[in-house]
Order: C-alpha cells, then structure tokens, then sequence
C-alpha cells in the first residue's frame, strides 16, 4: 500500500508530465497558426495584388480587345497562383494534423507509461 508521501509524490510527477503533455500542445498550436496566418496572408495579398494589376490594366489600356485580352492573362495567372496557393495550404493542412496525430499518441504512450508505474507502486 502507498503511503502518504508516496501518493503525493504520484499526484505530482502526473501533474508535471500533463503540464509537459498540455505546454506542448500550446507550443503545437502556435506553431501551427503561424504557419496558417502566413499562407493567409500571402493569399491576401494575391488577391490585393491582382484586383491592383486589374485596376491598373483598366487605367492604362484604351484598346478593348487588349483589355479583354490583359483581363484573361491576369485571371489566368491568378487562378493559377490561387490553385498553388490551395496545394500548399492543403499540404500544410496535411502536416499540421500528422503532428496533432503524434502529440496525441506521445500523450496517451506517455499517461499509459504512468498509469502502469502507479499501478506497479500502489500493488
């Protein structure tokens, strides 16, 4: 049977490897929406980008059909750029939950590890 001291001192290595388990988890988040604020971010600016060069080529051209032609050449540049843009995000969409997925399993391996030494001292 565990004595005081020992149940104390379970309580405590549980609180600390949770808060490890828990601070990694925020150190995971962070790193995370970082990554997602960037694509966010240069997406935006494609998009600002685009509706500049739209507006300028409106500006500048007095030909219609260049008009039209330059307007094709930008959306098709843009709607490439965008499909990129989607590729990458996906990507790091694809990342982020493969690093999710092995915090998780760390996570439980490590509480599983615990439970069975707890196990072992209170027998």
């Amino acid at each position: 049977m565990a004595t005081p001291t020992d149940n104390l001192e379970i309580l405590k290595d549980l609180g600390t490897s949770g808060f490890e388990v828990i601070r990694a988890l925020g150190e995971l988040n962070l790193r995370t929406w970082e990554k997602l604020m960037e694509q966010q971010m240069d997406t935006f600016g494609l998009c600002v980008n685009s509706g500049i060069e739209q507006v300028k080529l409106i500006t500048e051209t007095d030909d219609y059909a260049a008009l039209v032609n330059g307007q094709i050449e930008l959306n098709r540049q843009f709607s490439e750029t965008l499909t990129e843009k989607t590729r990458e995000a996906m990507v790091l969409s694809n990342e982020a939950g493969d690093e999710y997925r092995a915090w998780f399993e760390n996570g439980v391996g490590s509480l599983t590890g615990q439970a069975g030494e707890i196990a072992g001292k209170a027998a």
